[in-house]
């Protein structure tokens, strides 16, 4: 039985004697095996499969089902991380408020309670995403955007443009950012002071005009495109800045796909509607896509390590890839697929750093409003398993709380489960996840997850005796029918993890054979992460960026537990050394990861038996 066995050895002479009491923990020969998946409903119904283990123990099994109006609810949590940032450049003071406002101004048009609206976006009073930070007394919104319009004010260079900081010289990136987001800020009822607004557009104009043929065609694209955002034009400004469109239509080969959509957002507002479609054809063309079995298609475009310039990475390239396309073609079929990609890249609430989260979460505000999320009224049946578990109601409120049902363990069974969701009255989609997780016996487990999969290999490391010492020899593959081990051999141990899109901050929990110790019985550096080539290629070379690098190992009684901050898509494996210590027939327990801010993205390998030999003079 599960617990803890004691073992003492008693050593007695006829004077003397002694004891010594170790406890053993006895552990279940099983695993809590978490699964998920999740979904958009609309006209047709969603259907969701997820399998459990057999046989099913129905006291730890748990089965819950959320469900939003739309990812606005998703983005939310990420608001807060944005307006608590402790540092004050000119970006950082755009994006404190810029995301924060657009959502709570398409959240007042709908009626919903302000008090409530400042509650969700500005987060509690006295608590800080950033550790250590002093907490400063909560502004209102409204004082949050006026404060940050007069940091600009001041900020802004006697040319009436932008530098990183308010004393410095003026950047193309930082000047065009600001009238962007000036536009915006416009758009949503925000006063902005006309001079703020005149005098930055006033510089843009001149880079584009007196500087454009020095700048880069990224700097003029950008530049290009805030300025017809922010509009209106007159005749003579049309017709300059037409000409400065041509010029960089002629060279976008040398676009990166951010700039592509930038071009293409250019080409909208200047109504060249023979253009718009060859762009969309090239961002399509430049499209990276991955296919899960539940979560669906994903795509997305830029650079996932080793970009140096902004707007190159993936997650401000996505984004403006997803505004440019809801720009022109909101039903364009790589809308959907964008957006799962922002999702399902977030950190926790939030994304890797402030400029990808705000890019992210105004991408992902502009496809709530284009996916029908403002007018959320609807009612949905949701089932499990063909039986009806409830009805649940989606208002224009929910959308500042996700709607949660835990399952009764009576509706849930051994093998695949179907969860089906179905709209029956309204208009508004419902965004739907089911998360999973139930005690799996070792021999019933088989090899399992989606958009991530592990499986795991033992190696015998062979010593031979050399002149000075012993060196470990080639590898030998241990296999489940002759997995045997001599006592005191040391044993490689090898995750292979593949995964079809780039994760961040997964963990991987791998349980200790039983008999098995690690070399290193402290935590530390002492694992490997490398790169696995597709067969035929030669191997990835190492960098920086994750590739084959040391990963850091925390060291438990019954498991190793190691993190790995980033996991590019293909295939990677871990491997980490044992020694094989006490003779034995042994269970080695399923390896499980999980995506540490993500858990519908998780999975874990079967589990195998590992026999140690015993050894003549070895410790038994």
């Amino acid at each position: 039985q599960p617990g803890t066995a004691s073992l003492t050895l008693e050593a007695r002479t006829q004077d003397e004697g002694d004891a010594m009491r170790l406890p053993l923990p006895i552990l279940e020969d099983g695993i809590l095996q978490p699964t998920g998946a999740a979904g958009r409903v609309g006209e047709k119904s969603l259907k969701l499969s997820f399998d459990l283990p057999t046989p099913l123990d129905p006291n730890r099994s748990t089965v819950e089902v959320q469900l939003a109006p739309g990812v606005a609810t998703s983005v939310l949590g990420a608001l807060p991380f944005l307006i608590e940032y402790p540092h004050g450049c000119v970006e950082q003071t755009m994006n404190r408020f810029l995301p924060a406002a657009v959502a709570a101004a398409w959240f007042r048009d709908l009626g919903l309670d302000s008090k409530a609206i400042d509650d969700v976006l500005l987060g509690k009073q006295g608590t800080s995403s950033w550790g250590s930070q002093p907490v400063t007394p909560r502004l209102s919104l409204d004082a949050l955007i006026q404060q940050g319009l007069s940091r600009l004010s001041s900020a802004q260079l006697h040319r009436g443009g932008f530098g990183w900081w308010s004393q410095g010289d003026p950047d193309a990136f930082m000047t065009g950012l600001v009238l962007r987001g000036l536009s915006v800020a416009a758009k949503t009822g925000i006063s902005v002071p006309p001079s703020l607004t005149t005098g930055t557009r006033r510089a843009v104009l001149e880079s584009l005009q007196f500087e454009g043929h020095a700048a880069g065609e990224m700097d003029r694209v950008w530049l290009l495109s805030a300025v017809l955002i922010a509009g209106p034009l007159s005749e003579q400004e049309r017709k300059t800045l037409t000409g400065i469109y041509e010029n960089l239509h002629l060279t976008r080969e040398k676009l990166p796909p951010a700039g592509l959509a930038l071009l293409l957002q250019c080409a909208h507002h200047l109504a060249r509607a023979t253009e718009v479609p060859e762009l969309v054809r090239r961002l399509e063309t430049t499209a990276q896509r991955n296919r899960s079995r539940e979560l669906g298609e994903l795509v997305h475009w830029g650079q996932s390590e080793r970009h140096f310039r902004a707007l190159e990475g993936m997650i401000e390239s996505t984004a403006l890839c997803l505004e440019a396309l809801l720009l022109v073609d909101s039903k364009h079929p790589l809308v959907d697929p964008a957006a799962a990609a922002l999702l399902i890249n977030r950190q926790s609430n939030r994304w890797s750093n402030t400029r990808d989260t705000a890019y992210a979460a105004i991408a992902l505000l502009a496809y709530a409003r284009s996916r029908g999320d403002a007018s959320a009224d609807a009612s949905f049946r949701i089932s499990i398993n063909g039986r009806t578990l409830e009805t649940a109601t989606l208002t224009r409120d929910s959308m500042l709380a996700v709607h949660r049902v835990r399952v009764p363990v009576s509706l849930l069974q051994s093998g695949r489960n179907t969860l089906l969701v179905t709209r029956l009255k309204g208009d508004s989609p419902g965004y739907a996840t089911v998360t999973a997780q139930s005690w799996a016996r070792a021999d019933s487990l088989r090899s399992s997850g989606d958009f991530l999969q592990v499986s795991r290999t033992y190696l015998r490391l062979a010593e031979r005796t050399g002149l000075t010492d012993k060196a470990a020899s080639a590898p030998e593959v241990l296999t489940p029918i002759s997995a045997a081990l001599a006592q005191n051999e040391r044993v490689e141990c090898r995750v292979r993890i593949q995964v079809p899109q780039e994760l961040h901050y997964v963990m991987l929990d791998c349980p200790k054979p039983g008999g098995c110790e690690p070399i290193n019985s402290l935590s530390g550096w002492d694992a490997s992460l490398q790169a696995v080539a597709p067969p035929g290629m030669p191997p990835r070379p190492a960098s920086r960026e994750g590739i084959n690098r040391s990963v850091y190992r925390e060291e438990h009684p019954d498991r190793s537990v190691f993190f790995l901050h980033r996991l590019p898509a293909g295939t990677w494996e871990l491997r980490y050394t044992l020694r094989a210590t006490f003779a034995g027939d042994y269970r080695a327990l399923p390896v499980t990861a999980q995506a540490m801010y993500a858990p519908v993205v998780s999975a874990n390998t079967d589990a195998r038996r590992l026999v140690i030999q015993p050894v003549a003079g070895a410790q038994r």
